[in-house]
């Protein structure tokens, strides 16, 4: 309960060691809710941003201010909400329903999984002059992807389908829940985890 009204918590990220940060949601329909800080040792929650709603789907720290990160591509003053960053301009043909945003290089590149375009985009230069550095799967994609069987598609083709927090794992690996939604292949019409690797070096990626 925050303010008289209750939460689910949708997203959860290490702050320091007193406090996690949290997005928060109304009901049981993913939207909009509230960022806090949570108190995992006495209890309660700090609302952030002034009290402001964001994508709660996934949320992040930056990496040397008083700011948040949220799908798809926004970094927010951690005090009055205010927007300091929007990635979505010049991608927005990609980025269809971004449920894991996830920064790195010192908040210098963004990995954004779009379920809704089956693909993972990587955007480099976040700060500055942006653009993207690949995209792979979805209609956009710009990598070749081998699938386990040794088969080659090219770019545009998705062998995953709807993913879910698809997440940058060091090594060139991207791990995702592929959840096949809408898929018509009956070969691989289940969920699944799935693995990714890519290699820019390479020109291709490879699902192990």
């Amino acid at each position: 309960y925050l303010d008289g009204k209750q939460y689910g918590v949708s997203a959860i990220k290490g702050r320091n060691s007193t406090h996690l940060l949290v997005s928060l949601t109304e009901g049981e329909v993913m939207g909009d809710g509230p960022r806090a800080l949570f108190d995992w040792r006495r209890g309660g929650f700090t609302l952030l941003a002034g009290g402001a709603t964001g994508d709660a789907h996934d949320i992040q720290w930056a990496y040397a201010a008083d700011a948040l990160w949220q799908p798809a591509g926004y970094e927010y003053d951690a005090h009055t909400g205010a927007e300091l960053v929007n990635l979505r301009p010049k991608p927005v043909g990609d980025l269809a329903d971004v449920n894991h945003l996830q920064l790195l290089a010192e908040d210098d590149i963004a990995v954004l999984s779009s379920r809704g375009k089956s693909a993972i985009l990587q955007v480099g230069n976040v700060k500055g002059h942006y653009s993207y550095d690949f995209v792979l799967g979805g209609p956009n994609g710009t990598v070749p992807i081998y699938d386990l069987d040794g088969a080659l598609y090219a770019p545009g083709h998705s062998l995953w389908v709807g993913q879910h927090n698809a997440e940058y794992y060091g090594e060139n690996t991207y791990l995702m829940m592929d959840n096949q939604a809408g898929s018509s292949d009956a070969m691989h019409n289940n969920s699944r985890l799935l693995s990714v690797v890519y290699d820019p070096r390479d020109g291709y990626a490879t699902i192990d």
